[in-house]
C-alpha cells in the first residue's frame, strides 16, 4: 500500500514555497551523512522516480536465487522496507509538530543547515527521501556512494 501511494505522488507535479509547480524527475540524490551519534553510518537517498524489487535486480544485473541475488535483494529490503522514509514519515506523523519538512529534518535528526538545505532544495522533485543506515559493510565509504548512484541512476535501455 505505502509503495502504491508513492508511485501515485510520485505522478503529481510539486509546489515549492514560491507557488512554483515541480513534477519530480528521475534524478537520484545520494548524500553520505557519515556517523551518527551511535555510531553508525547513515546515507540520505532522494529518489525521483519509484523503483520496484525487480528493476533494483537487473540493474544490479543480478540473478534471483544466486548468492548476488539474494545480496541484492536483501539490500533492496533494507532501504525501502527497514529505513526511513523521511517524506511519508513527516507527512503521517510530524506535520502538526513541525511546521516545514526542513524544520521536521533539522530538528528530529540534527542535521547540519547545508544538509537540511540540500535535502529541502530536492524535496519537490522527489518521490521518496529515504534516511538509510546500511548493515551491509560493503556500503561503507565512496564505494558505497558509488555503488548506489549506478543501481539508482536512470539508464537508458538495460
Amino acid at each position: 500500500m505505502i509503495f502504491t501511494l508513492h508511485y501515485f505522488f510520485a505522478k503529481l507535479p510539486w509546489k515549492t514555497k514560491h507557488n512554483t509547480i515541480i513534477a519530480p524527475t528521475n534524478k537520484t540524490f545520494i548524500l553520505p551523512l557519515g556517523y551518527d551519534s551511535s555510531h553508525r553510518n547513515s546515507i540520505l537517498i532522494s529518489l525521483g522516480a519509484p523503483i520496484d524489487e525487480s528493476m533494483f535486480l537487473l540493474k544490479a544485473k543480478v540473478k534471483r536465487g544466486t548468492y548476488a541475488g539474494e545480496l541484492l535483494a536483501n539490500l533492496y529490503d533494507e532501504i525501502f522496507n527497514r529505513s526511513l522514509e523521511l517524506k511519508y514519515d513527516y507527512a503521517d506523523y510530524y506535520a502538526i509538530e513541525y511546521g516545514t519538512f526542513d524544520e521536521y529534518v533539522r530538528k528530529r535528526f540534527l542535521f547540519t543547515l547545508e544538509i537540511v538545505n540540500d535535502i529541502n532544495v530536492r524535496f519537490a522533485q522527489s518521490c521518496q527521501i529515504i534516511y538509510f543506515q546500511p548493515s551491509f559493510h560493503f556500503l561503507i565509504e565512496d564505494y558505497g556512494v558509488e555503488f548506489l548512484e549506478n543501481l539508482f541512476e536512470p539508464r537508458g535501455e538495460l
